[in-house]
């Protein structure tokens, strides 16, 4: 399967549905398309997500994770595994810990911080929050999957009055690579410089950046390094890249 790359969410406005590659399954950024899920308001009542195909509905019934936003503000974002007990963790800030709405691209990885409690479940406490209203929210989390730890982010759109709350976007890093804060896929990795066409240019940017290189560009499979396999990769796209559906 072919790799893709990455893109902020910022862009996703422009790029429309050039964007959606869900259930794509190359070890990079899985994305579940642009997305518009109610989270209902009130004690109780949450969304429960599975994270695998994306699939939602009210109740626990199959292995994922849920959303829940109680009460008239923003006082509860929990995150909870379902059957993956405490192997879904959400990155916070500060001390006490507080789920924190993420800068675009912040770095969601190994060295960033993350908190769970007995359960799985984190939620806002001491009545402070970190979501904004109007606007998109992104929240990163780390989970475990077939014993490897794979990172991503949830994007979380909240109401003026805080009791409209939207989930508008999930994306991980099927890798256990980092991934930016609303990073997204692009369609055509191998094109280095973002002109385009796969050419002589990308070449000599893949050649130059041979050997061990975290999260650059040029490894392409992003497994740490840029080797033969990028190399492959890069070769196979020569030519101009698929251009954005209209």
């Amino acid at each position: 399967m072919r790799a893709v790359g990455i893109r902020a969410l910022s862009e996703i406005a422009s790029a429309g549905a050039w964007l959606v590659l869900a259930g794509h399954s190359s070890a990079a950024i899985i994305y579940s398309g642009p997305l518009d899920i109610e989270v209902p308001a009130g004690s109780g009542l949450r969304l429960w997500i599975d994270l695998d195909t994306f699939a939602t509905g009210t109740t626990g019934s199959f292995t994922g994770w849920d959303v829940s936003m109680s009460g008239t503000n923003p006082g509860f974002l929990t995150v909870n595994s379902v059957t993956l007990s405490n192997n879904v963790f959400v990155s916070y800030e500060g001390f006490p810990p507080l789920i924190a709405r993420l800068d675009p691209a912040f770095e969601i990885g190994p060295a960033g911080p993350f908190r769970t409690p007995a359960g799985g479940t984190l939620s806002l406490t001491d009545g402070a929050y970190r979501l904004e209203a109007n606007a998109e929210n992104i929240v990163g989390f780390r989970r475990v999957v077939d014993g490897q730890t794979r990172y991503g982010w949830i994007s979380i759109a909240v109401g003026s009055d805080f009791l409209t709350r939207r989930v508008t976007g999930i994306a991980y890093e099927d890798s256990g690579a980092p991934i930016p804060a609303g990073a997204l896929p692009v369609q055509c990795p191998s094109d280095l410089n973002g002109d385009g066409v796969v050419d002589g240019n990308d070449l000599g940017t893949l050649l130059a950046a041979w050997g061990p290189c975290t999260n650059c560009p040029a490894d392409i499979n992003r497994d740490g390094v840029v080797d033969g396999n990028d190399l492959g990769t890069l070769l196979a796209a020569w030519g101009s890249c698929p251009t954005a559906p209209p």
